[in-house]
This record gives structure tokens, C-alpha cells and sequence, in this order.
């Protein structure tokens, strides 16, 4: 796990402060793992983001995600805004290999821009540029939670000539998010051997998470986005994660620091039970009450 520092730089610095306990720990309750403590989880630290310098600044990033990649390990990247998916997921393609990787993207915009502003890299860019250079196929390009009024007919016609497959917010509504998911996955693992998962925290409604750069009322709630990333990272073989656009000065009482905290906390501990369930134990069952699990052998009575 490792941060990067552009622009805002409180905003990794807001949810490392809200993810590492002193004691090392973080139980969760939902999937009875304790990810910090059943899988090794470094931070590495932080990621120099140059001012001014784009380009050397995601060269940068590629270059250290890659690094953590060919370890064996999972990045998990907390930005910072979007722009750094192209050398998150551009990274972690050059370990598995470049179109072997899908993306599964929540976000409330689609990020599929050419050029802005007289450049091809921007928080609104990176989803084009990692299709034209190749790390990702546009057909197995997942985006969950799109809505509002962006992007305009010709950056949607380009989409659909990539074959993305894009939920907006009322087709999600109107099908249900678990049958949408369902529909992303299994498009996701056809003929890719890893998912890389990128969360852009506006997905939420700003209701719930006010803390972003672009708010766009009418997302998800805090609570399906943390059970669409349980899902992702439980049911998927997840080989990177990006957390994003979290902007400290618009937070109001760390609403949204805590649900990029959680989102990070969701990932990890998923990817602990799913190794704890390939290894052969007890499968998760989310239908379990809580206690199950922990009643010793005493009767209990009614006087």
C-alpha cells in the first residue's frame, strides 16, 4: 500500500491516519478475517508527485506500482485524483501482461476525455489513454455508477466503439446492483487473468461523501459501494486497487476520509477471506449471525 502526493496532498495522508491502528489490527466482522493480521500489509510510503511535471509524475507512479507488481504483492494506491489510474493499472498490466487485465471502475463519470486544456493527461482522460495504449481491453472495461451530464454523444460514441460496458445509475436502478455486478464479473474474468479495481469516492452520492472534487447528486450509498467492493474483492481475482478524489477541504466531519478508510479496509479483508477460503476452509456465508461461530459449549437457562 503506498500513497501518492499531487495537488491534494492531505488526501492520503487523511485515510492513512484512519487506517492503521496502533495495534495492527482491524477485525471484521462481516467476513470473520482480520486482514491486517492474516495477510502481510505494508505502507511503503509515499510516491513523489512532481508540481508541473505530469508526465514525469505518472512515469513515477508506473515505475513503483510495477515494482510492487512484480513482487507478488497487491498495490493499493490512494490518490490523489483519477489521473493516476492510467500508471496504476498501466503497472500492474506489465507484470500480468498488457489486455490480460480487465478494470472495474465505480465511478459517477465515465473519465473517457481526449484532450483537456491542451493535455492528454487529467483526471477526466485516464480511462481513454489506458485503452489506446494498450495495458486494458475496451471490452472487458467495467464502469459502475455513471450519471449526470457527461460525457457528450461523440466520447460516447468512441466508448461504445471500444466495447466498454458502462451502468449508469438508472439501468442499476432499474436491474438492481448485485444483478449488474454479477453481469460485470463474468465479463471481467473471460480471458483476463486479473481484475484491477478503481474506486472514485463520487460514486457516492455527495450526500454521504462530500469530500470530492466533482460531486454529482444521485449515486450509490456509502453502504452499497463497501458491499460492491467486498464483492469485487472476494469473488474476483484482484491484482491492484486505486482509491481516489478524496479532497480533505470539502470533508465535513471526515464523512468521506472514513469512507475511503473503509473501502481500502473492505478490499483487504475480502482478499483475506478469499485466500482463507481457497486454502480450504469453512467457506464465507454472509446468511451467518454474527455469534455463531463464538458459542462455547455452556447451557443456558431460564430460571
Amino acid at each position: 500500500m503506498f500513497h501518492t502526493q499531487r495537488g491534494g496532498n492531505l488526501r492520503p495522508l487523511a485515510r492513512r491516519e484512519r487506517q492503521l491502528p496502533h495495534d495492527g489490527s482491524r477485525p471484521s466482522l462481516a467476513l470473520r478475517v482480520d486482514a491486517l493480521r492474516d495477510l502481510r500489509v505494508y505502507d511503503a510510503g509515499d510516491v513523489e508527485m512532481f508540481s508541473g511535471d505530469i508526465e514525469r509524475s505518472l512515469s513515477s507512479l508506473e515505475s513503483a506500482v510495477h515494482t510492487v507488481a512484480s513482487a507478488g504483492a497487491i498495490p493499493i494506491v490512494l490518490g490523489g485524483d483519477h489521473s493516476i489510474a492510467l500508471p496504476d493499472a498501466t503497472g500492474v498490466a506489465g507484470q500480468h501482461g498488457f489486455g490480460r487485465v480487465s478494470l472495474v471502475h465505480f465511478d459517477a463519470h465515465a473519465d473517457t476525455g481526449d484532450i483537456e486544456f491542451g493535455s492528454l493527461h487529467g483526471h477526466g482522460q485516464p480511462m481513454r489513454r489506458l485503452i489506446e495504449s494498450g495495458p486494458v481491453r475496451g471490452d472487458r472495461f467495467l464502469q459502475i455508477g455513471l450519471r449526470g451530464y457527461w460525457p457528450g454523444p461523440e466520447t460516447l460514441s468512441w466508448m461504445a466503439d471500444q466495447r466498454m460496458r458502462s451502468y449508469e445509475m438508472t439501468e442499476l436502478v432499474a436491474r438492481g446492483l448485485d444483478s449488474c455486478l454479477t453481469e460485470a464479473f463474468s465479463i471481467a474474468t473471460d480471458e483476463c487473468e486479473g481484475v484491477f479495481l478503481s474506486v472514485d469516492v463520487d460514486v457516492v452520492d455527495p450526500g454521504m461523501a462530500p469530500d470530492t472534487g466533482t460531486p454529482e447528486p444521485g449515486g450509490l450509498t456509502s453502504r452499497q459501494l463497501l458491499d460492491a467492493v467486498r464483492r469485487c474483492c472476494y469473488e474476483l481475482p484482484v491484482v491492484g486497487v486505486d482509491v481516489v478524489e478524496v479532497a480533505p477541504p470539502y470533508d465535513h466531519a471526515d464523512i468521506t476520509a472514513y469512507l475511503g478508510n473503509r473501502v481500502v479496509l473492505e478490499a483487504l479483508s475480502a482478499i483475506a477471506r478469499r485466500r482463507r477460503d481457497a486454502a480450504g476452509g469453512p467457506p464465507w456465508n454472509p446468511r451467518q449471525p454474527l455469534l455463531d461461530d463464538r458459542l462455547d459449549n455452556t447451557s443456558f437457562g431460564h430460571v
